[in-house]
């Protein structure tokens, strides 16, 4: 599913099907690479149930859908991913967002993840005890979301070989951040 909507400018909704419905759209896609790059008008997405559940790559998968301020991720999205570099890169609409319990527990780079998310306010990782246990790099993850108070990381397994630079370069809002002590 690589770049399959790349710079559909003109895409303000997206419905996909159900696995209820017997279908099972993006399920066993393994590349998402800047699947919705540029969908500069995309407001809301439904990712349903196990979408994206085994895919490995979701390098640029939002970036620049400067419209879209609201995505609710499914229960398997995202737990098989080991890059997820600039996943949500310049959605400058994007109030907040809450990941399902398995995101993120496989990756080893998620830098860039929300960079430049100027209206972003909070983010919910949820309580998962692996997520974040492979992540090697987070290098400016959190630069440019100016409005962001609050970030809580506690449930991130924390190595001390990560590289984390710039992660929250002008996040001039941010009040609170916690961090796991493990």
């Amino acid at each position: 599913m690589r770049s399959m909507f790349m710079g559909c400018t003109g895409l303000t909704k997206l419905d996909l099907p159900s696995e209820e419905q017997g279908h099972y759209f993006g399920t066993y896609a393994n590349n998402f690479t800047e699947c919705f790059y540029r969908c500069s008008s995309l407001q809301t997405l439904t990712l349903n149930g196990d979408f994206g559940k085994y895919a490995t790559d979701l390098t640029g998968m939002f970036v620049m859908c400067s419209s879209l301020y609201s995505i609710d991720i499914g229960s398997g999205f995202g737990s098989a991913a080991t890059r997820c570099i600039s996943l949500f890169d310049s959605c400058e609409s994007l109030l907040n967002i809450k990941f399902n319990p398995n995101f993120c527990q496989n990756a080893t780079d998620i830098s860039h993840m929300f960079y430049c998310c100027l209206k972003l306010t909070q983010i919910d990782f949820g309580t998962n005890p692996k997520i974040g246990q492979s992540v090697r790099f987070c290098n400016c993850m959190f630069q440019g979301c100016y409005n962001l108070r609050t970030i809580d990381l506690s449930s991130f397994v924390v190595n001390e070989d990560v590289s984390c630079g710039d992660m929250l370069n002008n996040c001039g809002s941010l009040e609170s951040f916690r961090i796991s002590d493990s």
